[in-house]
This record gives C-alpha cells, sequence and structure tokens, in this order.
C-alpha cells in the first residue's frame, strides 16, 4: 500500500445546509484512501457552525500552515480548497451571505501554489477575480462549476470531478446535462425539476494543470 504523501494540504468548506456534507464526505474519503493525502494535512470547516468572518479567519490560518510546512520541507506545499455551498455573484456564501472572493485572494497571495475547485452558483466568478489579482493564470488554478453568470446544480460537478480523478484523468467537462438523471440533493419544486431536466451546466476553469495532485496513486 502507498505511504500517506505530504505534499498537499487540503481544506474542505460546506456550506449552511446539511445536504452539503455528503458530497463533501465522499471528497474527503477519496483524498485519504485514493490519492493518499495524509489525514493531519485535511481539514474541514462548515457554515452551518461558522459565519463568514471567522470562517475566513480560519482559512487564513490554514494557509498560514501550509506556509510553515512549506519552509519545513524545503519544497512546494500545494494549497487545495473545496467549497461546495451557495455562491452568488457576489462572492461564495459558507454562512448563506455572500463574502467576497477578493478575500481568499489576499488570503492565498502569491507564495503557495493552489487548486480551488470552487462548486457554486456562479462560481466562475472566482476565475475573473483571481484573474485580476494575477493569480491566474501562472500561480495556481480554479476549476468552477459553472460560469460567473450562471447556476450551479446538485452533486453532478463533484462527482464527475472525483470519476476523473479516481481514472488519472484532468477535468475537462465543458456541459454538465441533468436530462434522465435524478439528483436528490437538488430541492426544488416539481415543475422546477422539469425545467431543470433540459439545464446545462457549464463548468469552467483556468491557470495551471494540477489535477495531478488528486489522482488515486
Amino acid at each position: 500500500m502507498a505511504t500517506f504523501r505530504k505534499d498537499v494540504s487540503v481544506l474542505l468548506i460546506s456550506g449552511n445546509e446539511e445536504r452539503y456534507f455528503p458530497e463533501l464526505k465522499a471528497f474527503a474519503d477519496h483524498l485519504i484512501a485514493d490519492a493518499r493525502i495524509h489525514p493531519s494535512y485535511l481539514e474541514y470547516l462548515s457554515g452551518r457552525m461558522h459565519t463568514n468572518d471567522p470562517l475566513m479567519d480560519q482559512v487564513d490560518d490554514f494557509v498560514h500552515r501550509v506556509r510553515e510546512r512549506q519552509k519545513l520541507q524545503n519544497l512546494d506545499h500545494h494549497f487545495v480548497l473545496v467549497y461546495h455551498g451557495h455562491g452568488l455573484p457576489a462572492g461564495f456564501c459558507p454562512d448563506g451571505a455572500p463574502t467576497p472572493y477578493q478575500g481568499l485572494a489576499d488570503i492565498i497571495g502569491f507564495d503557495v501554489p493552489f487548486l480551488f475547485i470552487n462548486s457554486c452558483c456562479y462560481a466562475g466568478e472566482a476565475i475573473e477575480v483571481f484573474r485580476d489579482n494575477k493569480l491566474l493564470p501562472h500561480r495556481g488554478s480554479v476549476i468552477a462549476s459553472s460560469h460567473s453568470y450562471k447556476p450551479s446544480y446538485g452533486t453532478l460537478f463533484l462527482d464527475e470531478l472525483l470519476d476523473a480523478y479516481r481514472n488519472k484523468q484532468p477535468f475537462r467537462r465543458r456541459k454538465i446535462s441533468f436530462l434522465g438523471q435524478a439528483d436528490e440533493s437538488i430541492q426544488l419544486p416539481e415543475t422546477k425539476k422539469e425545467e431543470l431536466k433540459r439545464y446545462v451546466q457549464h463548468p469552467t476553469r483556468a491557470g495551471l494543470g494540477l489535477d495531478h495532485l488528486l489522482y488515486s496513486q
């Protein structure tokens, strides 16, 4: 069995509804069992337990620990952030209200190679903010579940992402169709669910090719 890796630190953040946790739990299981990332290098935050300001303080603390590991190991130590929850054009919404992506850009800075997987409505807005801050395309990578002007639904994005990583492939899907697929995590009236069956979601990405950080070993 492969030994645990200590070259990647992962922070998982779920939104303020209970339904977001199971999908992140599946992601965490993959990171430990398949990607072989050391369990002590993986942490979890929830918008059900923290409001945005204290949560962002903890993100800052986590990135500080990544910097310390990078110094101690004298090698590139990557920071992976996975968010699954609500989002708005004004930012991602761990506690239900938006906090700007600018805050994340400021916390990450230019000295930590990063991969940000953003699963929320209007997720592509993070790409635009990170690009404006010169973090993209050369300092890291953002993989978003949807364009900056489109909503994002359910767990299919993260399901497809995990499937690619288990097969040691980069995630390159540009369309996710809900036609004929039942996603029980999507809480909508039946009439809206019928509309959703015709909806096409467009994941988008920018920056370095860092998918390999999360491949099965």
